[in-house]
């Protein structure tokens, strides 16, 4: 595994503090290889309270999962530079959130419900995976079970794109969606060893907290999934169920509406659950390429991604 010396610094990203746990973020190169790598750098602060490592144990527990951030190398001994740092799959296609913003700069929405349901960059088709994350874990006496997680922090600013070739993700001409900032997850492991308290957290950002926090379970995520598709078709950056519906009336595709609607149920166990949200989604897109011309959802204009 490469250690701290092995990176030198390429360039300080912009959006140095997008997530909760960061100090600052920046684009590193391994020196050996040249390919390049995202540093986060981590504050001290995160690092005692262990979120730090916390973060470093899901991205390696997850790690080969196409739709996760990949885990590179850490370095968390904070005492001679005063912060530590996460090295991770660099997303050169930014995020989700700036792509919302590009669009609504040119007051222009997403042509049809195919960017919505299926598009690589933009839709459900890769989250609804993401948000199906269960991983074999070892437990005592030798016997395989699922240890589940649960992101807690799902935004447009935490969804990083990318068009490098991803072992195991669909192959397709859109560039590939990948959740990062894994600091606010926990999984069924950290429950049942006490390190969280069961059923209640803080781990979400404000405006997109489902209905039933402090409490939490694994269909939180898919609540903020469906915000984040609501924020995508009417491309604003902070949800606003309030004022608008979950879907412009642009979008008059029944199957997505009616997904939509089981994801935003204020009962969580209401809601879909993570293992099944992936035959749904994948339902509705077929039902919605049946009734279209061509079939096929339209790619991002250029102008979209940086």
């Amino acid at each position: 595994m490469p250690s701290r010396s092995d990176f030198v610094e390429v360039k300080r990203l912009a959006a140095g503090r997008a997530g909760g746990q960061n100090a600052s973020l920046f684009i590193v190169k391994l020196q050996s290889t040249g390919k390049k790598y995202t540093e986060q750098r981590v504050d001290m602060k995160t690092i005692k309270n262990g979120y730090g490592r916390r973060e470093v144990s899901a991205m390696r527990e997850l790690y080969g999962f196409p739709y996760i951030i990949r885990y590179k190398a850490d370095d968390l001994d904070c005492r001679r530079l005063g912060y530590g740092s996460i090295f991770m799959q660099y997303c050169e296609l930014g995020s989700l959130d700036g792509v919302i913003r590009r669009f609504a700069d040119k007051k222009l929405y997403l042509p049809n419900e195919g960017s919505l349901w299926s598009g690589r960059s933009s839709g459900m088709f890769h989250l609804r995976s993401a948000t199906c994350v269960l991983v074999q874990t070892i437990r005592p006496f030798g016997i395989v079970q699922w240890n589940s997680y649960t992101h807690r922090d799902l935004k447009p600013a935490n969804l990083f794109i990318s068009d490098d070739d991803i072992p195991g993700a669909d192959k397709s001409v859109f560039p590939t969606i990948i959740v990062g900032d894994m600091g606010c997850s926990t999984s069924l492991r950290d429950v049942e060893l006490g390190i969280l308290k069961q059923h209640r957290h803080s781990g979400y950002t404000p405006h997109f907290v489902p209905p039933e926090s402090p409490s939490y379970n694994e269909r939180g995520d898919i609540y903020t999934l469906a915000l984040i598709i609501h924020c995508l078709a009417r491309m604003i950056s902070k949800p606003d169920l309030a004022h608008h519906s979950a879907l412009p009336s642009r979008y008059k595709d029944e199957r997505l509406r009616s997904l939509m609607a089981k994801c935003l149920e204020k009962d969580p166990f209401k809601r879909p659950a993570p293992t099944h949200l992936p035959a749904l989604v994948w339902k509705g897109y077929a039902g919605w390429r049946k009734v279209q011309k061509d079939g096929k959802a339209i790619p991002l204009p250029k102008w979209a991604l940086p």
